[in-house]
Formats: structure tokens, C-alpha cells, sequence
């Protein structure tokens, strides 16, 4: 008789990505270090060669069965490769392939994986226990005694729990979801690049003076650039497109709220934003200050934020997620059609925001390995506009992707950063039209 692989149900937030993803949306984030050094392909293999066995759940292809996609342990082995495509291509096309990539350019190393095997959490797990190999392999003399063990404290089955499922207590069922918007959302327009490709900005900046400003308008760092990020937008809105709101959605990590350490997807999405009037004024990024309207913004999205970032919102939120995915006629409904309500649903959800915002927070990384380092950064792929915020070492990474050929926006949001005092280096990429 055959032996029957291993295999791991999708987790509740993973379960729409694979209707949901596209050429222009792929559903791929990218982590990359970039290393004081030039990278040894030889030893980075052998370095993931080991990490895998440390998170098994990665090693696994995305499968269709009757009612929901699922993850199933395969014997396809992970390959480093030197990095010839543009960041966040495709890497699930529903074949038997791994639903993750490790590539190298000269001194760049870079992680990507599918939003559907886990989250910006669990790949930066994955990423540092991949590094702390490659380097112990490298200078065996200096990480000897040095225990890999260490970075992670999770168990190989903690590694796949899924902890939505732990945390569903069955409470807040068919009760509508609260954080949904009902009315019409602005929508950015515009020429988009070819398929994958993106334009990408990383702008770095001191963290202690973005935080010092964020702290001078009594504002979290995640309000403060979301508030900035809405009045860049605002900025390039025509005056009758004011009569809908910016809004903004914030994936949230629940490993904060809900003790995790799941390798795999724990996160939901909140939305916070500003309803402009068509009376204000057309101004310049001086007058957001002058006149009081980025405060207004700012007041709006920390009211917003406040009520929905606390346990009990955030439970409810788990509960009703779960409870979708768990009544009977979620469990009956064969996935041909599931495909079809899931593409539905990720349109109204697209439809229901503006742009996004992911705060990583503060990237950690052990003393030993810091010298070897230069700069961590991360980027998501995005249909419309996806800002991704990361700190390392006192450096602020604030990367901008997007679909649109006009980059007014990013424009907009770095010169408002710059005009309040706080120096940013700017880099990017140049995709083709």
C-alpha cells in the first residue's frame, strides 16, 4: 500500500491566497539581507539543506482537494539560485513546486515565499536561521560553539501550528465583521507595469528621528506614516474624488495579542483612514502642518486604530474568520466553487482599501552575526500600492511597491518626511513599462 505523504490544512488566513493570486498580484514577500560580503552559493546551500529540517511545514506543495486547498510534505528538494527575475515573481502556479525561494546576487540574499505557506513573521524566523547556518558554515571557528537552536524557540511542531485554530473560541459567531467598509473607497488610477513587475523605493531614514516626530504628534509609528502616507495621497486626488475616503489597511501581527510561534500565517487586517471634504484646500506639503489638516488625518486614524487593536477586537475578529471558514455550508461547497467566492471576496477587499501598510517592527538578528550584515529590507508584492515598514540596527526601511507607473505618490510621502527635518536616502529599482 502507498504510503500516505504528510500533509497540513491551511491555515484560516492562508486560505484565500491561492484563488487570490494573479500575474499582477502574486502574493509573494521578499526578505533580503544585504551582507558586508559577497555570498558563497556553495555554503548558502548547504546552509538551507539544513534549515528545512528545521521547518519541515516549508518543505510542502500546495495541493487541490475536494474542498480546500491544502499543504502536502513534498521530497522536491530547495535549490539556491543566483536571482534572474524581478522581485516577487510568480511562484505558485498550481504544479508541484515549492512555495518558496532562496536567491542570491553578489552580496544579496534574498528569501521569498508565498503568502499561503506564511507570513512576514515566519519568513524572518526562516531567514535568520538560514543566515545563522550559512555563517556557521562559513567561520566554523568563530560560531563553533554557538547553538543555531537559540534564534528560534519554537518546537518543529509549534513551527506548523496553526494558531487560529487554537484560538477560536466560538464566541462572536455570525455577528457582522465591524471593521468593514460599506461605502464607496478611493481608488488609485493609472497606467500599471506588465504583469510582476513593480516599482520599488526603499527610503532609509534614522529610526530615532521618525519616532522622536511620531512621539511629538502623541502618535504610534504606524499611525504616523499611515496619516503621511493618506495625505500623499490626498495630495494627487482631484477635487470631486474627495467625496470617498483613503483608507488604509494594516495587517496586524496577533502574535502580540496571542502567544505564537507559529512559522505559518497569524496575522488580520485592520483599516484606518480620512474622509477629505471638497472644500479643502489644494495644497502643498508644507500646508498639511500649517493648517492643521494632518492632524485631522492623524486624529482619525489613531480614534480608528485605538478601538481596533485591542484583545477583545482582535478576538472577535479570529472568531469570526473562523467561524466562515467553519460552518456547513463553507465545509459542503466543493473549491471550484470556493474559487470563485474567494476571488469575489478579495475584490471587495481591494475595493474596501486604498493602499497598505505592514510594520515588521524591529528586525532582530544575534550579536555575532551583526558584523556580517549591511541592511535588511523587505518588500511585498501588490496590485496597487504596499508600503512595508522594518528597522535594523537603528535604520528605519521604509520600501514602497507599486503597480503604478506614477510614483507622485512616493514622491509625496518621502518629501513630506524630508520637509519635517528627517534625512532619507532614497534607492530603487527600474522596471520595464
Amino acid at each position: 500500500m502507498k504510503k500516505r505523504n504528510h500533509w497540513n490544512k491551511l491555515d484560516n488566513a492562508a486560505k484565500i491566497f491561492p484563488s487570490a493570486t494573479s500575474k499582477q498580484d502574486t502574493k509573494v514577500m521578499r526578505i533580503t539581507l544585504e551582507m558586508n560580503e559577497q555570498i558563497d552559493s556553495a555554503a548558502l546551500q548547504c546552509a538551507l539543506n539544513s534549515t528545512i529540517k528545521q521547518f519541515p511545514v516549508f518543505q510542502s506543495t500546495l495541493k487541490r482537494g475536494l474542498f480546500w486547498y491544502y499543504l502536502e510534505f513534498s521530497a522536491i528538494e530547495p535549490v539556491v539560485k543566483e536571482e534572474s527575475t524581478t522581485p516577487c515573481s510568480t511562484l505558485y502556479i498550481d504544479k508541484e513546486q515549492l512555495l518558496f525561494e532562496v536567491t542570491y546576487y553578489k552580496n544579496r540574499l534574498n528569501l521569498e515565499a508565498h503568502h499561503s505557506l506564511t507570513d512576514g513573521t515566519g519568513a524572518y524566523e526562516f531567514m535568520q536561521n538560514l543566515l545563522m547556518h550559512y555563517l556557521k558554515i562559513k567561520y566554523p571557528q568563530e560560531f563553533y560553539e554557538y547553538e543555531i537552536d537559540t534564534v528560534s524557540e519554537s518546537s518543529l511542531f509549534e513551527k506548523s501550528d496553526d494558531s487560529f485554530d487554537r484560538y477560536y473560541s466560538m464566541q462572536n459567531v455570525k455577528k457582522r465583521f465591524d471593521d468593514i467598509y460599506t461605502g464607496k473607497v478611493h481608488q488609485i488610477k493609472g497606467n500599471k507595469y506588465y504583469e510582476q513587475q513593480m516599482f520599488i523605493i526603499h527610503g532609509t531614514a534614522n529610526a530615532k528621528d521618525v519616532i522622536k516626530k511620531a512621539k511629538e504628534h502623541n502618535a504610534t509609528l504606524t499611525e504616523f506614516l499611515c496619516s503621511i502616507l493618506i495625505c500623499s495621497i490626498y495630495k494627487e486626488m482631484k477635487i470631486r474624488e474627495r467625496l470617498k475616503p483613503i483608507i488604509v489597511s494594516i495587517p496586524v501581527n496577533l502574535r502580540k495579542y496571542f502567544p505564537s510561534l507559529s512559522a505559518r500565517n497569524f496575522f488580520t487586517v485592520v483599516h484606518a483612514g480620512h474622509h477629505f471634504d471638497i472644500l479643502d484646500a489644494d495644497i502643498d506639503e508644507y500646508d498639511f502642518f500649517k493648517n492643521g489638516l494632518f492632524d485631522s488625518v492623524l486624529e482619525s486614524v489613531k480614534t480608528e486604530l485605538s478601538a481596533k487593536l485591542t484583545k477583545e477586537s482582535l478576538q472577535k475578529q479570529i472568531d469570526r474568520l473562523m467561524w466562515a471558514e467553519k460552518n456547513f455550508i463553507s465545509r459542503i461547497t466543493p473549491l471550484f466553487l470556493k474559487d470563485i467566492t474567494l476571488k469575489a471576496i478579495h475584490h471587495s477587499a481591494q475595493q474596501n482599501s486604498t493602499a497598505q501598510i505592514s510594520n515588521l517592527g524591529v528586525l532582530p538578528m544575534p550579536d555575532i552575526a551583526k558584523k556580517y550584515i549591511k541592511s535588511i529590507d523587505a518588500v511585498l508584492s501588490t496590485g496597487k500600492i504596499q508600503m512595508v515598514v522594518s528597522s535594523y540596527e537603528g535604520v528605519l526601511t521604509l520600501t514602497i511597491s507599486s503597480k503604478f507607473v506614477n510614483t507622485n505618490i512616493q514622491k509625496n510621502f518621502y518629501k513630506i518626511l524630508a520637509n519635517m527635518g528627517i534625512e532619507i536616502v532614497i534607492k530603487s529599482n527600474q522596471p520595464t513599462v
